[in-house]
């Protein structure tokens, strides 16, 4: 069984190993593991389909599906789940193709929607949205800056780091950096600001292939 993704609740450390890790396995299933288990707790009766993303907040881990749940997975070892919103219901737009990603910013969730286009059977990437989900209440709302931060959202990972408009050789602040497409030409940088994307992050030798897609290296 192939993984899409997995991530820590925390940094594995010695000698408490107090930390879970949630992996998504071909799309569909994502299982839960602590030291000591003997197995996966394996959660497939989610009410979703297509597990595009997972992060972890406020104790629990977070899901976001192609059907537009954000689903939480119970701090319990039954890791009972739980639709937290429905975006769809809220206004989201039903975008023929698309990506989803759900990512921590300081302490807000947010959901980030990739539009894609299809040209020549190939895909690329006009538009992004962003969108802040109360877990208390189930309310969204759109995000339409996220300051002098730049997003990265990617196959492996997806995370901020701060940026500076300032240093030439760092990243642009609110800026969506991407890797999902079929065009290497489309390795893009989105700017939330310009509705746009503004230009290519790498210029270089490429060697491209859709399988594996690029990856994002993340310090931890």
């Amino acid at each position: 069984m192939k993984y899409k993704k997995f991530i820590f609740s925390r940094r594995p450390s010695s000698p408490s190993n107090d930390f879970e890790v949630a992996a998504v396995f071909e799309y569909e299933y994502i299982a839960f593991w602590r030291p000591g288990q003997q197995q996966w707790i394996i959660e497939s009766n989610t009410n979703s389909k297509f597990i595009h993303d997972v992060c972890f907040y406020r104790g629990e881990f977070y899901s976001i599906c192609s059907n537009s749940l954000v689903i939480a997975f119970g701090n319990q070892t039954s890791k009972q789940p739980r639709i937290v919103a429905d975006l769809v219901s809220q206004g989201l737009e039903n975008y023929r193709c698309y990506a989803f990603y759900i990512v921590v910013l300081q302490d807000t969730l947010l959901v980030v929607q990739q539009k894609m286009s299809l040209d020549n059977s190939l895909f690329w990437t006009p538009s992004f949205e962003l969108f802040e989900v109360d877990v208390d209440n189930g309310k969204t709302k759109q995000v339409e800056s996220i300051g002098d931060r730049a997003l990265f959202v990617g196959h492996n990972s997806t995370f901020f780091v701060e940026a500076c408009s300032s240093d030439k050789r760092g990243c642009r602040p609110n800026c969506i950096y991407f890797t999902e497409d079929d065009f290497e030409s489309y390795l893009g940088i989105f700017c939330l600001k310009e509705k746009r994307v503004v230009g290519e992050f790498y210029q270089g030798h490429s060697h491209f292939k859709y399988e594996p897609p690029p990856l994002w290296v993340q310090l931890p």
